[in-house]
Formats: C-alpha cells, structure tokens, sequence
C-alpha cells in the first residue's frame, strides 16, 4: 500500500514539474529587452568598470592627501669582546627608536590629472550606456524576427491548407473521371512540396530562438508566447540634413570621439604640467628613542621641517622623452580632432541611410497590401475558373503560390519597417517612444 502511495506522490510530482516546464512564458519587447540587459555578463563586465571609474572620480584630489609614515624599532648593541674576554657582563644595552613623517607634493599638474580622472568616469558612463543601446537593439531585432519567422509559418500552413483543398478537389474529380491521372499527380505534388518548407522554416526559428534564448539568459527550453501590441506608424521625417544636425551631437560615437578628443588635450597638457612645471615638496620628520633601562633618559622628541622645489628641464632639450612626449601629445590631438571630424560626418550619413530606408519601407507597404487583394482577388477567380472547368490545375496552383507569396512580402516589410523605426531611434539615441511622438503621423480619423 505505501508502495502504490510513493508511486502516485510521484507521479503528481512528475506531472505538475512537466506542467510547469511546459507552461508558456509571456514575453512583450520590453521584458525581453529588460531581460537582455539584466543578464548580459558584457554589461555586468562593464557595470564594474563603471564603478570603479565612479570610485576613482569620487577621490579625484586624493593627490594632495599628504604621506603620511610611521617607522619603529628596537635595537642592542652589545660588545663581543674587550680584548681580553668574550661578551664581558653588562656590555649589552637595548634601546627604542621611533619616527613619523609627513610630506606633500604640489605642483600644477595635480588640477590636470583630476580632470582626467573625472573624464576617465564619463567615458565609462559613456560606454556602458552605449552598450546598453546596442543589447537592447539587438534583443529588439531578434524579438520582431521571431515574429516575423513566426507568421511566415503560419503563411506556410495556410498554403499547405489550400494546396490540400485542391488536391482533394482533384482526386474527387479523378474518381468521377474528370481529371486525368497527370493532373492528380500535380495536385499531390503541389500539395506534398509545401511541408519541406515548413519543416524549413521551423527548423530557422527553432535556430533563431536559441539564440534569442541565450541573448535573454533564459534556458534553451524555455517556452516563449509573444505579446506584440504594435502597430504600424508613419512617420513625417523632417529632410535627411535637418535630422542629422538635429541629433549628430546626440549620439555614441560622436560624444566618445569628443571626450577621445578632450582627453587628448587635458594629455597634452599634463605632459607640459609635468615636463615645465617645478613642484614643491613639504616635508616635516619626526623622532624619538631612548635605552631600555631602569635609570634610561626621558626621550625627547626632536623634529625637522624642509621645503624643496624641483625645476624640470629636460622638456627644453630638444629630442629628449620629456620633449619628444609634449610633440607626440600634440600630434595625437591633431589626430583626435581628425578622428571627431570623420566620425560626425559618418554618423551623418548613418543617420540619412536609416531616414532614407525608413520612407522607402513605408512607401512598400501600401504598394505590398494592394498586390495583396490583387492577388486574394487573382485566386478566388482562379478558384471559380478552376471549378468549372476553365482552368487548369497548375495555373490555379500559381496563383495560389502568388497569394502565399504576396502575404510573406507583406509580414516581412512590416517587420523590417518596425525594426527601422527602432534603428532610427537608436541613430538618433533617442526612445522609440521620442521619435514617434516628435515626427508620427497623427491619424485624423
């Protein structure tokens, strides 16, 4: 009896972790893209180094904390011999000693390097943010992929459907000696050629879900039902050159050539702190010490304060380090500079290009629609003709394959226009939500 009980705990404990594992998880854009930031281990990577940039910031003047040293010790000394006898008694003697010491360096290439450090942090925030935009893109274009590769199944199916209709209306018609046995052949053969396609195009999801899987750090079984509430917009973008310089400054890569750019000169101008500038170093020592004996003297305590200036002038030698690295910091911001240049006119055209597939995209969907109940029209007349009798099966079989071939058109612009407008967004490093509330067609009706 307790035997048959284990048996069936068991087995509700089987089938409710198998209800569970089977459950579908509901995922809308913005958990998977909450999801591709949270787990990805580069932005975890790069969250340390934000944080120790950040730490380093905070402590930006640390440079004028002073040294500060404390020495200690004990010594003996002590007579080995006096020329007559080894350690004669009471030639042994111990004593403490004791010192501390603090010292300050200054000079005017401290203000310099604290710029840099607080730089050093805004560029890691830079970075991360950057990073940031590009997992969340990419979890944004494998999310409407999926759902694209999602209806081109479902496009598939329906063909099979219709493809299996005719074959049966066909083979009925052979029965009934109204169709030759070369029509039935054609009609099976259409019928029978769709499920490698379909077979196909799941095994691609499949692929694809993976690795959309593996982007969100969710495990390679898990389940997924998308929630898609979008809907098509169009867009009134202003002319290409009008939108890029409205939003080239905003961008990534233009701000980190711009904070290469500023780090290059607050570089040049430390090498110049560091090869002309003379620094003072304040410096006072403390001491102390005494015997370790019972009638020892009181220890005093005795100090020393000195102040020293260093004037570098090996900068003024011509082809020293000191020299030749002032020369290289000026060149590498001529270089920065040429750098900011190249990159705000790429990042120009990036934008024009992803404005320019935006419309073109648009403009195709309405053209994909239309050639879409042109061909629903095509094959329901074909439909009709096939039934009696005037037309045969394999032109009735193309114009299903137009229909099915038109709808795949069709979803697939749909998808890549909704991933434009987020490429856009992501050009222009502004929320999707932005780009459609500031240029989105208001509908009037």
């Amino acid at each position: 009896m307790k035997s048959i009980t284990k048996a069936i705990i068991f087995f509700c404990f089987i089938s409710a972790f198998s209800a569970l594992q089977s459950q579908e998880m509901e995922l809308t854009l913005e958990k998977a893209q909450e999801l591709a930031t949270s787990r990805n281990s580069d932005i975890q990577k790069q969250a340390i180094d934000l944080a120790s940039a950040q730490r380093a910031d905070k402590n930006a003047w640390n440079s004028l904390i002073p040294s500060i040293s404390l020495n200690g010790g004990i010594s003996n000394s002590h007579t080995i011999t006096d020329g007559n006898t080894f350690f004669p008694k009471d030639s042994s003697s111990w004593s403490w000693s004791g010192s501390a010491g603090i010292s300050i360096g200054l000079n005017t290439a401290i203000p310099v390097k604290a710029k840099i450090t607080s730089l050093t942090y805004a560029m890691a925030k830079t970075s991360y943010s950057k990073l940031l935009n590009t997992i969340r893109l990419q979890a944004t274009t494998s999310f409407y992929n999926l759902l694209s590769q999602q209806k081109n199944i479902a496009i598939l199916e329906e063909s099979l459907n219709l493809a299996k209709k005719q074959y049966d209306q066909v083979n009925a018609n052979y029965k009934n000696g109204l169709a030759s046995e070369l029509e039935l052949l054609k009609a099976r053969y259409s019928y029978q050629a769709i499920q490698p396609k379909i077979t196909q195009a799941q095994t691609s999801y499949q692929n694809a879900l993976s690795s959309f899987l593996m982007l969100l750090g969710l495990d390679s079984g898990t389940q997924i039902k998308f929630i898609d509430n979008t809907s098509i917009k169009e867009l009134k973008l202003p002319p290409a050159e009008q939108l890029a310089n409205s939003f080239v400054e905003n961008r990534y890569d233009v701000i980190q050539a711009r904070e290469s750019l500023t780090k290059a000169q607050l570089s040049a101008s430390l090498s110049k702190h560091s090869s002309y500038s003379p620094s003072i170093n304040l410096s006072e020592n403390l001491r102390s010490g005494t015997e370790i004996k019972k009638d020892a003297k009181k220890p005093g305590l005795n100090g020393s304060f000195s102040v020293s200036v260093s004037i570098p002038v090996n900068g003024y030698i011509p082809g020293s380090n000191d020299n030749l690295n002032i020369k290289n910091a000026k060149d590498a911001v001529s270089t920065a500079s040429i750098n900011l240049e190249n990159t705000i006119k790429n990042a120009k055209q990036d934008i024009n290009n992803k404005a320019a597939e935006l419309n073109r995209l648009y403009e195709s969907l309405s053209m994909n629609s239309m050639n879409i109940s042109i061909a629903e029209k095509a094959y329901t007349l074909s439909s009709q003709s096939y039934n009696a009798g005037l037309l045969s099966q394999t032109e009735l079989a193309t114009q299903r394959q137009e229909l099915i071939t038109a709808k795949q058109t069709l979803s697939e612009a749909e998808s890549n226009y909704i991933v434009s407008i987020y490429n856009l967004a992501s050009a222009l490093n502004i929320p999707v939500n932005e780009l459609i509330s500031k240029y989105g067609v208001k509908n009037e009706n």
